[in-house]
């Protein structure tokens, strides 16, 4: 009997919103290679072990609690890759992969050290800088780059996330990473009245959105403290969750031109994002913000590009890049009251219909459909 030819991608997620992991084992699907494309994350103890997606992908989830997963210090840290790096290899001999994804540097070791001893091909498929991520102390940032250092040279392809990340690879390994962005499939997204017909909102009130985690770093309370303060015809819509989740229900709890919407899956997301004016992007000036927050360029920019939403964000160095070089929005210099409504009243000065124009223009220039060109190239090059 032969055996089936599977390609795992492991990462310590509970794959409900992983629409970056979906993407690629779509495009890996569409190569029919493989039997079997299995998503390998971990369980929140009420989600199914196993789960079918599309076609030949699915989702099995391995007994490790994301609450647990999430604490931080060191000790914690080393102990769940430990039981993630166990969990996972024995998983890995059952289904004797051909091909695996490490996403993250915690999936690493255990994809590098399988494939020393079956010699099967490893891509390390990261989402972000790995070494430089939010809320790592410099002891865990200097450790995790130690590691990496030493597994990359196992790895057959690295990918990353912009071409920004790309060049510290070059310099910290001498390797070339290939670089493919965080962005959507090409999607024509259509206006409509779903924020004004839930919240009761005037025909004449601008609708900002935001979308994505809810957390300090990405400026979410600046925002809070901006629109329950100003007096502009305008409302902001939090889509999303985490952390300040509770703090921000509190501080929205009298408020008629802040709400908060749960977070959708991409189906319903490409069905109302369109009935938003304009796009709250991240917005932070910390000066320890890490590295990988102030490089990076998420989802989350594109699906707004998608929607032609104009933006207004500030103090992430690419995300200013691309709203300056592509006429998209404005990027402010700080975050306080003034600062936030003074761009905010440019913003809405400028002509909306050219706006909007310029940011379907990033959007025809920066597609999954486009991107996932380079998965396809990679593969046939390195690991077919």
């Amino acid at each position: 009997m032969n055996q089936e030819s599977n390609n795992i991608h492991i990462y310590p997620s509970n794959m409900l919103f992983e629409s970056r992991i979906y993407k690629i084992a779509e495009t890996i699907k569409e190569l029919n290679i493989y039997d079997n494309i299995i998503l390998l994350g971990i369980n929140d103890g009420d989600l199914p072990v196993e789960e079918k997606l599309k076609g030949n992908i699915s989702i099995y989830r391995l007994d490790i609690q994301t609450n647990k997963w999430l604490k931080k210090g060191f000790v914690y840290k080393f102990l769940n890759v430990l039981k993630l790096s166990s969990l996972t290899f024995k998983f890995l001999c059952f289904k004797k992969p051909k091909v695996v994804h490490a996403h993250n540097l915690a999936s690493l070791p255990v994809a590098i050290f399988y494939k020393i001893l079956y010699n099967n091909k490893v891509v390390y498929d990261t989402h972000e800088y790995e070494t430089e991520r939010e809320g790592w102390s410099a002891f865990i940032r200097k450790f995790s780059k130690i590691v990496e250092k030493i597994l990359i040279k196992y790895v057959d392809v690295t990918v990353v996330v912009n071409e920004a990340i790309s060049e510290y690879y070059k310099k910290d390994y001498g390797i070339k990473p290939v670089s493919i962005l965080n962005v959507p499939k090409f999607s024509i997204i259509n206006e409509g009245n779903y924020f004004r017909e839930k919240y009761q909102i005037s025909p004449n009130t601008k609708i900002f959105i935001y979308l994505g985690a809810f957390t300090e770093s990405r400026g979410i309370m600046k925002y809070i403290d901006f629109i329950n303060r100003t007096k502009l015809d305008i409302c902001f819509i939090f889509m999303g969750k985490g952390k300040k989740l509770n703090e921000m229900k509190k501080n929205l709890s009298n408020s008629q031109k802040g709400f908060i919407h749960e977070s959708v899956n991409q189906k319903k997301l490409r069905e109302i994002l369109g009935s938003a004016d304009y796009s709250l992007q991240t917005l932070s000036f910390k000066k320890d913000l890490s590295l990988s927050y102030k490089i990076g360029l998420g989802n989350k920019f594109f699906e707004s590009c998608m929607a032609k939403l104009p933006m207004i964000g500030g103090g992430f160095k690419t995300q200013e890049k691309y709203i300056d070089k592509y006429s998209i929005g404005i990027s402010i210099k700080n975050d306080d009251f003034e600062s936030i409504e003074k761009g905010i009243i440019h913003l809405l000065n400028q002509n909306y219909d050219i706006l909007k124009q310029n940011c379907e223009t990033v959007f025809k220039e920066f597609n999954w459909n486009k991107e996932s060109n380079k998965i396809v190239g990679y593969y046939k090059k390195n690991i077919i």
